[in-house]
């Protein structure tokens, strides 16, 4: 896991995965790539769009593991059939979605993984298995 273990303001302790910022990073690798390659203006303003959606939803989660941000406000996280996942909840800011695993008894919560509105949770999630089953 990475960031600080300590209690927020709220009494919480959120960490996020090292998937968690993986997937942040890669979102933002591929977007100043993008910007790299000499588009368009009109696709040059999407992706600067995306960009500052990308920094208020980082924002956002930094205010949710620092206690500036309920996480019992979070809606709960739902599959394709509209049925809740239990126990993850998802922090939406834009298009971005973090998904986080949060334990209202003990007050703990891990964010685990970051999808734009382009990537389905289901398929992520298989291609994650995958993944996980040819390093075992």
């Amino acid at each position: 896991m990475t960031g600080d273990s300590e209690v927020n303001a709220l009494g919480w302790v959120i960490t996020t995965t090292d998937g968690f910022v993986t997937f942040t990073e890669t979102y933002l690798s591929d977007i100043e790539n993008k910007l790299g390659a000499g588009p368009t203006e009109e696709r040059s303003e999407e992706f600067l769009l995306l960009l500052k959606e990308l920094a208020e939803f980082v924002s956002d989660n930094r205010l949710l593991i620092q206690g500036h941000m309920n996480p019992l406000d979070l809606p709960p996280a739902v599959q394709e059939n509209g049925a809740p996942i239990p126990n993850y909840f998802v922090l939406k800011t834009g298009p971005w979605r973090a998904f986080y695993r949060l334990d209202y008894v003990a007050k703990v919560g891990v964010g685990v993984i970051v999808l734009h509105d382009d990537n389905k949770l289901q398929d992520t999630l298989a291609e994650l298995l995958q993944d996980a089953s040819r390093k075992v």
